[in-house]
């Protein structure tokens, strides 16, 4: 490995950087041989160390402090469109867009340029990645000294490794006390920190808590999704294009849903909190969807900031006081199409129910509705490849006999009474034969991905929809003892839902398709009209915390209620109470007028088909048991996929699901 660095080098965060290249105790972690020397050339001027690099004869250089913004402009663009990269100290790009804060054109954050061939010299050399190498010259003192003005009184002496890469503005200028007091309106803030250990980065989007000092707002989380500055991003700009199309409409969903005025209305009035955030932006280039970025500060549902906590599953409790969140934010959104609106539901006079919070009005629910997805959630057949519904069958060949080796055992103990380990083999074919009629009851989506508009009758169910929240998994709550919550303890029934009547769906194809009162009852399931009886009140101890609203838009209920229990529960959950509890429990908590239940449960079943399908058919597409086993807890991954209890429940449940609505048809 070559570096470049100027001839006398008094920087002490360069003289660090450089340090960091010198291989001499770098020792290969397999055959503890010494590593190849690193040679270094002294030469002067920036123009000159970008040719070195241009021509192959240097892999790295390290310019010092004073070259100024002008210097790096056009060579960081030659040196990209050729492979290489410009960027700080601290890892992040060089923005040559805006003039800084500072009001200087010094590159004071210092310059790391590199050439197409570093990254593979640099893994053979110090046997690391470019992005662990600029981790270490993120946790440098004298890297982290060059914030000290920007951070205030955050930086002292001895501060641990910092995300300075992340706490960043959208247009990639390094935050300052004086902006992060403008964008809480605390003008108490006097210092910040962001520390490393509190960060997440995930393929698609990072994150950081920001700590305040001297402030009343001790912390806020801070979400920045910069597509081009992720390699997966690039990767799948490169690979699936579509994909990155969908990711900004995801990220543009999310930041319009944020800063509409009705969200701000329902946190403001449920029984439930959401991050509201201080501060929502985006820049979206639809010419460039890879140059999209999107930021927003939000509040810190942590333990020091409230007493929240997450769980890589979610107990009988939990997973209740998740439904019921879900079933206030679907009454609250409740849409009427087709149907009279209810008494109170003039957009002209909004009336205020008994708890003080104004319902919204349709038009403005609608309006809203405009701006998220035309249909909510990831896995409908909109969004997916072509052609999933013809890997079914083949991929369930390979789950049945290599996965869970339902082909050993006549009869499975881990399967329960009413479904036999035979029955499985078949789960295949009737998932297949039923895939795309889920699709189309579920979202009115064909096999192709295209959504049906020509037939009036199937869009009846539609007359039924709300703004579902579209990815409602185990990640995305937060929960809290109520004694910690500031919030008051309502009926979710109270919530706005809008009028659509008990048995209005009518209509022949929904009564072929839905099998509205040919499989449930209210009385068997346990629903009742008494709201002291029905439970949804019964379980008040937990507050829940809901965020990640990319996915966001129109759709049925039980689009929601599928996945959140087959991405969530716990085992314990189905060793303490039966699916049918949790799903009387969520009904009781919507308002009845809204849907009535045989019309519900039989949507579920459908919108869990649907679901099956996805994940038969994709989600686990290259599953092994061992992976299950090994994914056990972990916090990223639902729990279909990565709890064997849980995926052998969900197979159960499918195959209930399919026989319910094959028998529907044979009807």
């Amino acid at each position: 490995m070559v570096a470049v660095k100027s001839a006398v080098v008094k920087e002490a965060a360069v003289k660090a950087a450089l340090a960091t290249l010198a291989t001499t105790n770098h020792a290969d972690v397999h055959t503890h041989a010494p590593a190849e020397p690193t040679h270094f050339i002294s030469t002067g001027g920036c123009g000159n160390k970008i040719l070195r690099l241009l021509t192959g004869q240097a892999d790295v250089a390290l310019l010092n402090l004073a070259c100024s913004m002008w210097d790096t402009c056009a060579t960081a663009a030659l040196l990209c469109a050729l492979g290489g990269a410009v960027c700080t100290l601290a890892g992040y790009p060089i923005e040559h867009v805006h003039a800084p804060a500072s009001g200087t054109y010094g590159n004071m954050h210092g310059v790391v340029a590199v050439g197409s061939g570093f990254d593979q010299r640099l893994s053979g050399l110090l046997r690391c990645t470019r992005a662990v190498w600029l981790e270490r010259l993120r946790a440098l003192p004298a890297v982290l000294a060059l914030y000290r003005e920007s951070m205030g009184e955050g930086y002292c002496e001895g501060l641990q490794s910092q995300a300075l890469d992340l706490a960043r503005d959208i247009d990639g200028c390094p935050f300052t006390v004086e902006r992060l007091r403008e964008i809480t309106k605390d003008h108490n803030i006097t210092g910040f920190t962001a520390n490393e250990c509190e960060t997440v980065r995930y393929k698609q989007s990072h994150a950081c808590r920001i700590r305040f000092i001297g402030g009343d707002i001790k912390s806020v989380f801070y979400k920045r999704t910069v597509l081009r500055e992720l390699p997966y991003a690039v990767m799948k700009s490169r690979t699936v294009p579509f994909k990155i199309t969908r990711d900004v409409q995801s990220c543009g969903v999310e930041s319009s849903f944020l800063a509409n005025p009705l969200v701000h209305t329902l946190e403001a009035s449920a029984s439930f909190s959401m991050a509201i955030p201080y501060l929502v932006q985006k820049r979206v280039f639809w010419d460039t969807p890879l140059d999209a970025r999107f930021t927003s500060v939000l509040p810190d549902l942590s333990m020091e900031g409230g007493n929240w906590s997450q769980s890589a599953y979610l107990d009988t409790a939990q997973l209740k006081a998740a439904l019921k969140a879900l079933a206030e934010f679907h009454n609250f959104f409740w849409l009427n199409n087709s149907t009279p609106r209810r008494t109170g539901d003039h957009d002209s006079d909004p009336e205020r129910n008994n708890h003080g919070a104004t319902r919204p009005t349709q038009t403005s629910k609608h309006e809203l509705a405009a701006q998220l997805w035309t249909t909510g959630s990831y896995w409908h057949l909109g969004r997916q490849p072509k052609g999933q519904l013809d890997k079914i069958i083949t991929n369930w060949q390979r789950l049945y006999t290599d996965v869970f080796e339902f082909d050993k055992h006549c009869e499975d103990d881990r399967l329960s009474e009413g479904v036999a380990a035979r029955d499985m083999e078949t789960l295949g074919a009737r998932l297949s034969q039923l895939a795309e009629r889920a699709s189309v009851a579920t979202h009115n989506i064909d096999a192709t991905g295209a959504e049906i508009e020509s037939d009036a009758d199937a869009r009846e169910p539609y007359s039924a929809q709300t703004i579902i929240h579209g990815d409602p998994k185990a990640p995305n709550f937060f929960f809290r003892s109520r004694q910690e919550s500031a919030k008051p303890i309502t009926e979710a029934n109270d919530r706005e839902c809008g009028g659509v009547r008990e048995g209005s769906q009518a209509g022949a194809k929904v009564h072929a398709s839905a099998c509205v009162g040919s499989s449930h009852s209210e009385k068997s399931a346990g629903v009742s009209d008494d709201k002291e009886t029905s439970g949804c009140e019964s379980d008040t101890e937990l507050e829940v915390g809901l965020i990640d609203f990319q996915w966001a838009g129109k759709g049925l209920v039980a689009t929601d209620v599928a996945y959140c229990i087959a991405a969530s529960a716990h085992k314990s959950c189905f060793e303490e109470s039966s699916l049918e509890t949790f799903l009387a429990f969520y009904y009781a908590c919507l308002d009845r007028d809204s849907l009535s239940y045989d019309t519900f449960r039989t949507q579920f079943d459908l919108a869990f088909i649907d679901l099956g399908r996805i994940v038969v058919a994709d989600h686990w597409g290259a599953i092994t048991m061992a992976t299950l086993r090994k994914r056990e807890g972990k916090f990223v991954f639902n729990a279909y996929n990565k709890s064997e209890a849980i995926a052998i429940w969900f197979l159960r449940e499918l195959s209930r699901c399919l026989d319910r609505q094959l028998a529907c048809m044979d009807s």
